[in-house]
């Protein structure tokens, strides 16, 4: 059992200090502890003897979070957990611990953001012009792109088809990040 060994090395080479560090930043990003351990801490981790954990041969790792909807705001249930590699330049080292990958599901941001594609999305403030992961008065999560206009704040779809109609929230949008990049397909 491959993952026992793993766990047992972690918990006995980390100090408790260590392992509460790991703990909140978890908690803090929301996420499982042992993601966290295959993150951004596997560096410190392996400078420590604790891991011995293959290295991407070119780039980095970041975690896929699930997926989200290009069109109407919907539930979606995080998932995930899969370890998709990135190519080094995609992605300055300094955003690396707030990034993490989505699959797009839906045709709302076509041509630009395909169906079906992996997005990088970092955990940042938008500004108007971003396409961002918008959680709509609680009703559920959308890709879209952030628009301020006349004080209003709302989501508009890239794709001009005139199903795809602009998301007004009643009465709060709340960015869960923003999109950095297409992963490229392997």
């Amino acid at each position: 059992m491959k993952s026992d060994k793993l766990t047992e090395r972690i918990t006995v080479r980390l100090s408790e200090t260590d392992l509460e560090a790991v703990k909140k930043y978890a908690q803090y990003h929301r996420l499982d502890p042992s993601d966290v351990l295959r993150m951004g801490t596997v560096s410190f981790l392996r400078s420590q003897g604790a891991l011995d954990i293959e290295e991407p041969k070119q780039g980095f790792y970041l975690i896929e979070r699930g997926s989200v909807p290009a069109g109407s705001p919907i539930h979606e249930e995080e998932s995930g957990g899969k370890r998709i590699q990135i190519p080094e330049n995609m992605l300055p080292p300094n955003l690396r611990k707030d990034a993490y990958v989505l699959r797009v599901n839906g045709k709302s941001m076509e041509p630009d953001i395909p169906d079906g594609s992996y997005i990088i999305v970092v955990r940042k403030d938008p500004k108007p012009g971003d396409i961002v992961v918008g959680h709509v008065d609680g009703d559920g999560v959308t890709l879209k792109k952030y628009i301020m206009k006349k004080g209003i704040h709302l989501l508009r779809s890239i794709n001009p088809h005139p199903r795809f109609r602009d998301i007004i929230p009643r009465e709060k949008l709340e960015a869960q990040g923003v999109f950095h990049a297409i992963v490229p397909k392997a």
